[in-house]
């Protein structure tokens, strides 16, 4: 099994309904409520599912994100320890999950058992992690300190990027933005779905990624998906130029606006371009500005 879409019908059909839908954190929320993860973290438990036999009456849940409260979650885990013992408790999950969905990749890491597997290009992935107490040299870690159980647990995470899709009425405002209003760039983003604001469309493809502008709203659109802001939840733009050290360097622009996802409304980011140079975002970072009429901040900072 490597499709992306077999891999979610598996899914659904082992019970972890939450990961083959469309219902967001807080639908789940008010589903199912919520609890303390070892104090550390606010969770929601889903109801049971099992990938295999000896994970069942260990629940999936989501981290309870403020930032992402409104859109679907993108990461489901089970802290699997039916044995209370972390070598055993990975070899189990290993050897049931190597059996559906065939050999893994081994994760790199020196302080810890870890294989994932991954389904379709950008697609869904599945991890399996075991942290080894005897090689994590991390200083003293009260979340560990405090609940030693924690170091037997094999965590089981899937992680689903969640993509939406532009409405009629977005795709029809951007259909309809006359050429003068559009400004053609480089390939916008290094990860085009990155956070939930990037969704999917049904536009005639484009020969370049743009830029868009009309009364109101502002935006872009490439083969890989569009963005649709309210002009008046944008605050600024950021170009981040980034000094040569133990890297290269480059730059790289961001739009900054009012979190759509939240209730609370943050101010967050999301990429728009990157070059490879430190000032090789300088003059179209300009030109952007002046394009969306917004305000731009520069930083300095050094590739560490």
């Amino acid at each position: 099994m490597r499709g992306a879409d077999e891999f979610i019908r598996f899914l659904k059909d082992h019970g972890l309904h939450a990961a083959a839908s469309s219902e967001t954190t807080a639908d789940l929320h008010h589903k199912y409520g919520d609890r303390s993860w070892y104090g550390f973290s606010t969770v929601i438990d889903l109801p049971p599912a099992a990938l295999f036999p000896e994970q069942a009456g260990q629940p999936f849940y989501v981290h309870l994100e403020p930032r992402r409260y409104l859109i679907p979650p993108d990461r489901f885990t089970c802290d699997f320890n039916p044995y209370r013992n972390g070598e055993k408790n990975h070899r189990t999950a290993l050897a049931r999950l190597e059996a559906i969905f065939g050999q893994p990749q081994k994760g790199v890491a020196s302080n810890t058992r870890e294989h994932n597997w991954h389904f379709g290009d950008g697609g869904p992935s599945l991890t399996i992690r075991t942290f080894l107490k005897e090689k994590s040299q991390f200083g003293r870690n009260d979340l560990y300190a405090n609940n030693p159980e924690l170091w037997e647990v094999c965590s089981i995470t899937i992680e689903r990027p969640w993509v939406g899709e532009l409405t009629a009425e977005e795709e029809a405002l951007i259909a309809a933005v006359p050429p003068a209003d559009l400004f053609l760039v480089p390939q916008i983003g290094a990860q085009p779905y990155g956070g939930g604001y990037v969704r999917r469309h049904k536009l005639r493809q484009p020969p370049s990624a743009y830029l868009w502008r009309t009364k109101g709203h502002l935006g872009w659109c490439n083969r890989g998906g569009a963005a649709v802001f309210e002009r008046s939840a944008v605050a600024r733009l950021d170009l981040l130029q980034v000094l040569p050290a133990r890297g290269g360097g480059g730059a790289y622009l961001s739009l900054r606006f009012q979190n759509p996802h939240s209730l609370e409304r943050e101010v967050v980011g999301t990429e728009i371009l990157a070059n490879g140079a430190t000032h090789g975002l300088d003059e179209l970072a300009k030109r952007v500005a002046k394009f969306w009429g917004l305000p731009l901040t520069v930083s300095e900072t050094h590739d560490c």
